[in-house]
């Protein structure tokens, strides 16, 4: 039984010792006590284990696992008691080649160019007009370079960068790489940076799905559609002529070719001309379109591993109801000004196929309606924005007339994001306020949209949102012990616990749900007891039958400052009927003071604290569990002695953070592991947390069970209340 209850409390100390000890092989004297103390158990196992050997073998395997696992500690807890191992030498990780890929292909130009005159701007590529660099490329009056390769049908174009809107966004997203090692840099540099890990690896996958929409409607270059296929393979059967030199001719001299073939084409041609005309009647009215896909911001999101999948495909067929009709007569006329400009034909006749639809000035209005409607809604902002914005690339590209330009950015920008957070705030709506991820990515697509450079993620951007993750944790103890023989009092002890002053603490993102920590210590490099709960001894006694037969009672005269270990909580806002739970842990005297002597049984010090325990700590679930103790404990030495990186990322960086925080995830989870092993029933708080309230939790178990056949903890009350209790600014 001793054996468990050191290796509990190795469980409460070790993620101290070995973060402690790797930086500094001087113990402290607590520390100092601890170790003689195990090295005085291993030498009273190892004379254990030889007596066993002559008179009980039986028992001998077990007491030498226990013996194995106790220098296990015993080196965990002092490195200098076993000799060092070699060195493993640490494999490198190479930060992998950027995922991120330009929006913008390059339009190649042997040498600069200035855009025309109205009187120099006299040729036609496509429906575009403007002055002919080279048969395949052409610069517009307002400085738009047009380069149009006839065997792809694709069609690049460059806006002048002085005047374009656009390139300031391109260019910020040409940064990404940068901007998501700035973030995870600002992470490292945060006091428990690595605790806050999983947000980390939610926000970068933000940025990558944000990279991707803006990317996407941002793109300079148009597939034009080759709507008749066969088209290419009957013209080339004929000896026709090219136009001009290189692969990317503007069209072809079709003199060779019959004229019956020609005279079909243009039948063919007119008839998708009206085909598109008509589809352009029958579009239903310009503000009849359904609402983007609703996202959720709260943490109950980042559940599920594959929601911006989802969510990328519910948007694609959103995307598709809403301008799918349009889209498609866009790619009609597109296709057929390919088609025409292929066969040589007017270039007249090829600006009307573009110029005569009123589809681009729809989507200018629809998108403009689109914003007016759920453009100022954080819910909806990532689908609208990067869709509203294609809306106004695509019209720039096709160069035909004035789009929104800049007032468009300035509308996304004017939405006013942290307003709207201020409101959930005084909504209690922790569920949302605390999933930083969100606001990183909210911060991402502001400096996109063109705010000021400083507009991405950092910590002063983001302290709002760690303040109001604070709260004010409250513990009250009360107990009474009895002790009788054949139904007579022998003893009766009692006592009143509570913590001292306001314990401050924060929720952490585990997973999906949260782990709640203190607020202050740095769990990196703090000390055991500023991991702890500081509670007061407000009263306690202890009446016990003397020699006389009398009663007599005494006072509590030991330490009135004793620590409780913190709790483990996890506690889920998500509607996925499961209970939160929180579960105590024991109490022990400060690491750094005086543990009260119990010289007499006619004083009451280091009893109350044993006898407090009873609220935790039902022996009865203890025995036989020796074996499984030390094996836990066995565990964890090897998980804590030998961090890992689960899922290497190939940045160096983030693989630290992985690793310190799984480093934590892993003494806190087996502490858990360890802790409902022997605990009390009512000492494991079930409880739904209140989001939407000031009080997260509010709730009183009592723990009174029967010890033993003579000894009942006939009250053991804890109460447990978390209250909201933000950072405010003086």
């Amino acid at each position: 039984m001793k054996i468990f209850f050191i290796s509990l409390a190795f469980m409460l100390i070790a993620p101290l010792s070995y973060t402690q000890q790797k930086k500094t092989a001087i113990p402290n004297t607590a520390m100092q006590q601890q170790i003689n103390e195990v090295k005085n158990d291993i030498r009273e196992l190892e004379a254990e284990i030889k007596e066993a050997e002559k008179n009980d073998p039986d028992e001998v395997a077990e007491l030498k696992n226990q013996l194995a696992v106790m220098k296990k500690m015993l080196a965990m807890m002092d490195p200098s008691s076993s000799p060092s191992s070699p060195v493993k030498p640490v494999k490198k990780t190479v930060a992998p080649a950027s995922q991120y890929q330009s929006p913008v292909l390059p339009v190649y130009l042997k040498q600069p160019v200035t855009a025309p005159t109205a009187s120099q701007a006299r040729n036609r590529l496509l429906w575009y007009t403007g002055k002919k660099i080279n048969d395949s490329t052409l610069i517009t009056m307002k400085g738009l370079v047009v380069q149009y390769n006839k065997k792809t049908g694709r069609l690049k174009l460059q806006p002048d960068k002085k005047t374009d809107p656009f390139n300031k966004i391109v260019k910020e997203l040409d940064k990404s790489d940068q901007r998501k090692n700035e973030l995870i840099d600002m992470f490292i540099k945060m006091k428990n940076g690595a605790l806050y890990y999983p947000d980390l690896v939610n926000a970068l996958a933000l940025y990558d799905d944000i990279t991707k929409r803006y990317g996407a409607g941002l793109k300079n270059y148009i597939d034009i559609p080759q709507i008749f296929p066969q088209t290419v393979a009957a013209v080339e059967y004929y000896p026709a002529f090219y136009a001009g030199r290189g692969p990317n001719l503007s069209k072809i001299i079709t003199d060779t070719v019959p004229d019956k073939f020609l005279q079909e084409m243009g039948k063919k041609i007119n008839e998708l001309l009206k085909k598109a005309d008509a589809m352009e009647k029958s579009l239903p009215p310009v503000d009849a379109f359904l609402p983007p896909p609703l996202k959720d911001l709260s943490i109950c999101s980042s559940c599920d591993s594959g929601i911006i999948k989802k969510e990328e495909i519910e948007d694609s067929i959103w995307h598709k109801k809403f301008s799918g009709a349009e889209e498609e007569i866009m790619q009609i006329r597109l296709g057929l000004a390919r088609q025409m400009a292929l066969m040589g034909m007017d270039d007249e006749k090829i600006m009307r196929v573009i110029l005569e639809t009123k589809v681009p000035a729809r989507m200018l209005q629809k998108a403009r309606i689109l914003y007016d409607r759920y453009g100022k809604d954080p819910r909806y902002i990532k689908t609208v924005a990067p869709i509203i914005l294609g809306i106004e690339r695509q019209h720039q590209l096709l160069g035909i007339t004035e789009g929104m330009g800049d007032n468009i950015l300035a509308s996304l920008l004017s939405f006013d994001y942290e307003k709207y957070m201020r409101e959930q705030m005084g909504l209690k709506n922790y569920n949302l306020v605390l999933n930083l991820a969100q606001h990183i990515g909210w911060l991402r697509q502001k400096a996109l949209l063109g705010a000021a450079d400083d507009a991405n993620a950092s910590y002063s951007k983001l302290k709002p949102y760690l303040d109001f993750n604070r709260f004010n944790l409250s513990l009250d103890l009360d107990f009474i012990y009895e002790q009788k023989n054949d139904d007579e009092l022998e003893m009766r002890a009692s006592g009143k616990i509570a913590t001292k002053d306001k314990v401050y603490v924060q929720l952490y993102l585990d997973d999906c749900t949260w782990r709640m920590r203190l607020w202050n210590p740095d769990y990196f490099t703090a000390k055991a007891d500023e991991m702890a709960m500081p509670l007061l001894v407000n009263s306690g006694q202890k009446t016990i039958r003397e020699e006389n037969d009398k009663m007599a009672t005494y006072p509590y005269s030991g330490p009135s400052k004793v620590m409780a270990q913190f709790p483990d909580f996890k506690i889920s806002f998500c509607n996925n009927g499961q209970s939160d739970t929180a579960i105590m842990t024991t109490l022990n005297y400060p690491v750094d003071g005086d543990i009260p002597v119990q010289t007499s049984f006619k004083t009451y010090k280091a009893e109350l604290l044993a006898l407090a325990n009873h609220m935790f700590i039902d022996i009865n679930k203890l025995e036989g569990h020796e074996s499984e103790g030390m094996n836990m404990a066995l565990d964890i030495m090897t998980s804590l002695s030998q961090p890992q990186v689960t899922n290497p990322t190939g940045n160096p960086k983030l693989d630290k953070l992985q690793s310190d925080y799984h480093l934590r995830k892993t003494s806190d989870d087996f502490k858990k592991q360890v802790s409902t092993t022997g605990l009390t029933e009512k000492s494991v708080f079930l409880f739904q947390a209140n989001n939407g309230s000031s009080v997260l939790i509010d709730k009183t178990n009592d723990t009174k069970h029967r010890i033993d056949e003579n000894s009942e903890l006939t009250k053991g009350v804890i109460h447990l209340r978390v209250v909201h209790d933000p950072v405010t600014e003086n």
